[in-house]
């Protein structure tokens, strides 16, 4: 709303920027201009990869939250359950907490693309079913996988080939900055990158 405006809302951003071919030059200039003065970082996307994002990185995540709510209220059991739910259930389930209808319109503006992301989160997730069934290995690879991408994401390095910048005071010091699974993640990767001279 107009009360949380804030001025830095847009600083250290990423402003996506959808054209057209017959958007001019100084039109682009323009709005890269703009976003560069917020602070932000342009994303040259076009109309359907900007669509396909938005449902995935909005649109999924809002999905998958109202499931989970919905499947576990569902049952006579549902009382009992949210007495013991606690941290995980809330950080999950927070999501489903927005509007309704704005939350019903996000994903009918795009259904094409929030179908497809959907149908591989359940794909995905018969997976994780079917590592459970079998109780080999690859439940946890599945979570490692998850760890590793997660941890990317959120030190900002799925795309910088720059190493993440952890604090040279040992576990202790990086667990306060990125948790210790993710410090010793990332402590982990860059010794591979020394030992085969790569970066990932």
């Amino acid at each position: 709303s107009v009360e949380d405006a804030i001025p830095d809302a847009f600083d250290g951003g990423i402003y996506c920027i959808v054209t057209s071919r017959k958007t001019s030059q100084s039109a682009v200039k323009t709005v890269v201009g703009l976003a560069e003065l917020l602070g932000a970082k342009p994303l040259f996307l076009d109309e359907q990869e900007h669509d396909s994002y938005t449902s995935a990185a909005l649109n999924l995540p809002v999905l998958l939250s109202s499931a989970l709510v919905n499947s576990v209220s569902a049952g006579p059991a549902w009382r009992e359950i949210a007495r013991v739910s606690g941290g995980e259930f809330g950080l999950v389930s927070e999501l489903s907490s927005g509007d309704a209808a704005d939350n019903a319109l996000a994903c009918l503006s795009s259904p094409d693309t929030t179908i497809r992301w959907l149908d591989q989160a359940i794909e995905e997730l018969t997976a994780y079913r079917g590592h459970i069934e079998s109780g080999g290995e690859e439940l946890a690879r599945s979570f490692d996988k998850a760890l590793d991408d997660w941890a990317k994401w959120k030190t900002d390095t799925v795309v910088s080939n720059e190493a993440p910048d952890l604090p040279t005071a040992g576990e202790t010091m990086s667990g306060l900055f990125f948790g210790r699974n993710i410090s010793k993640r990332f402590r982990d990767l860059t010794k591979e990158d020394r030992a085969d001279g790569s970066k990932r």
